[in-house]
């Protein structure tokens, strides 16, 4: 059960810390249309209104280049950002200044196609956007302790809060969001660069 209970909450940090992640050569399988033909009326009718006229076509994808930016509503909704296809040595070397044993061993991951990761954290306006379509459950969770909230990361959410969202999301889109991989945060945040730290300090050999 501790092991479940820190799970949950690394999952739940990578929400507020690098939002979520839209594949972008994914494509709605059948069962998952049919789903959304009998969704409800209110959710139904929130999607027409606020996604529908902005979820990007398969051509537009296509003509997505590296760094472009995108956002698949009218607001209240991720500003998306392309990463490339490319590669990285994930991990850290034994020799490296602060290395911990978890960080290794350093393998190279490869991604074959682009991915779209969300620009800033899950801000309380997106999920409150969600609460009011009746995608997120309220009930007390996601409070901002006092320390605001509109455009400010939320708070206090679980990972079952979490996969409600990108549940939620997926479904007004009809394109599969997701939270990141560990591959894929350390990825998008190494953004090429062979420091140990996203920051540009220290060095790692290659």
């Amino acid at each position: 059960m501790e092991g479940t209970e820190h799970r949950a909450e690394l999952a739940a940090d990578s929400l507020l810390l690098i939002g979520i992640i839209l594949t972008l050569v994914g494509v709605i399988n059948e069962p998952y249309a049919k789903e959304l033909e009998n969704s409800d009326w209110t959710t139904r009718s929130y999607r027409v209104e606020n996604f529908n006229p902005y979820v990007l076509k398969p051509e537009a994808e296509r003509a997505l280049k590296p760094l472009a930016s995108f956002r698949e509503c009218v607001k209240d909704c991720p500003e998306m950002i392309v990463v490339p296809a490319g590669s990285f040595r994930m991990g850290s070397p034994l020799t490296e200044k602060g290395h911990y044993i978890d960080e290794g061993p350093e393998h190279r991951v490869v991604f074959a196609n682009p991915i779209a990761v969300s620009k800033f954290p899950v801000t309380f306006v997106d999920w409150d956007a969600c609460v009011s379509a009746g995608g997120c459950q309220q009930e007390g969770r996601a409070s901002d302790a006092g320390w605001g909230r509109g455009t400010r990361p939320v708070i206090f959410v679980s990972w079952d809060d979490a996969q409600g969202y990108v549940t939620w999301l997926s479904r007004m889109t009809g394109k599969p969001y997701r939270l990141l991989s560990k591959a894929e945060r350390e990825y998008a945040a190494c953004a090429g660069s062979t420091t140990a730290l996203f920051s540009g300090r220290g060095y790692r050999q290659d």
